[in-house]
């Protein structure tokens, strides 16, 4: 997505404005720390690794269209993933197609155990593959590939392709990386993206995009039992399973084609979904839960508010507290807890509150407010 230049605006004072504005509770921040910027880029996707160590973000260049994702630990200097062929030395995939802008996008952590990530990158902005950390290839081939994620115990890696002219989804095996993927899925008429694994690695729950709707299903890890978990019209996205692995979190447009809320839904049972907040912005990687599962972080879409982000109580969606981080505009956000025990959010904005003019979105981080 191309980002949008930044308009001229006049501040607002974050108290007075949530005072006067919302009858939601405040939670006052920890110090809010500027992490990262671009020049006439948009920062974007910030996730923690699994031991909440290193961050990963990308930068998204407004006028060379250029996505890079960076690298680096909380409180050191990030690092550019190099996607291009004569850069990182990659001998397969793009080294040899037209060039492009280069893009380094949909990087996906490996489990803790393995402390490393695989990222999606194109040269030329229409064949996508799948590398290593280092630039190893792991998953070249005929058509686009991406939106990689690691399953829970690091053997395989779950990923879209259009090798088949649809959008499937297929696994990996990283201990057989001359063997040939295995497909997973295969509706007819559709394409299955946004995939995302059980806590256990049981399951994998995933949207299926269709002219007819986008809806959620969840399959085996090896592509058998095939469930459809959602049934509404129009969108429903981003699917996240709970720590617990007993409830999916995902974005849907169903009461307002123009608004998406927040929903959870427990798959093995026959209650219907939760609707967990209304109008939010959805977040790049999914809905973002706590470390414990107790609560889901969101930014509401909220121009008088100046799109704070909230935490929800799982199950008891009345108790929302808004967190008063000192930034406006925000947008994409990560939670996780570190070596060091601190429990940290990370996310995007288009600036701090006392900032006289807004500028490109930007990386902050702060250690989350205690909840109650």
């Amino acid at each position: 997505m191309t980002p949008q230049a930044p308009a001229p605006w006049r501040p607002l004072w974050a108290g007075l404005v949530l005072s006067a504005a919302s009858a939601l509770p405040v939670l006052a921040h920890a110090q809010t720390v500027d992490l990262a910027s671009a020049d006439n880029a948009h920062i974007q996707r910030p996730l923690f690794s699994p031991d909440g160590d290193r961050l990963s973000y990308e930068s998204n260049d407004h006028d060379s269209k250029r996505v890079t994702a960076y690298v680096g630990r909380i409180g050191g200097a990030f690092e550019p993933v190099h996607g291009d062929g004569a850069a990182s030395g990659l001998t397969q995939g793009f080294t040899t197609r037209s060039r492009g802008p280069t893009v380094v996008h949909e990087l996906a952590w490996s489990p803790a155990s393995l402390n490393t990530y695989v990222y999606g990158s194109s040269a030329n902005g229409q064949d996508y593959d799948v590398f290593f950390e280092g630039g190893r290839a792991a998953i070249v081939g005929p058509s686009a590939d991406g939106g990689p994620v690691w399953s829970p115990d690091g053997r395989h890696i779950v990923f879209t392709s259009a090798r088949t002219g649809e959008g499937d989804l297929y696994a990996k095996d990283l201990s057989q990386l001359q063997a040939p993927p295995v497909q997973l899925t295969s509706h007819e008429r559709s394409s299955e993206v946004y995939a995302a694994f059980h806590p256990d690695g049981s399951r994998i729950a995933y949207v299926a995009h269709s002219a007819t709707g986008d809806n959620i299903w969840t399959v085996d890890r090896d592509g058998s039992d095939a469930v459809q978990i959602t049934h509404w019209p129009r969108i429903q996205t981003r699917p996240q399973f709970s720590p617990d692995g007993d409830e999916v979190a995902y974005y849907a447009n169903h009461e307002d084609p123009d608004r998406f809320d927040l929903y959870l839904l427990k798959p093995l049972h026959i209650q219907g979904p939760q609707l967990i907040l209304r109008d939010v912005v959805p977040n790049t990687a999914g809905p973002v839960f706590t470390p414990d599962g107790k609560y889901l972080v969101a930014v509401l879409n909220d121009d008088s508010l100046l799109d704070p982000i909230v935490a929800v109580e799982r199950g008891r969606p009345a108790n929302t507290h808004v967190l008063e981080l000192g930034t406006v505009g925000n947008q994409d956000l990560d939670i996780a807890q570190g070596s060091d025990g601190t429990v940290r959010i990370a996310w995007t904005a288009q600036g701090r509150i006392t900032d006289s003019q807004r500028t490109f979105r930007r990386l902050f981080t702060s250690a989350l407010p205690p909840l109650p």
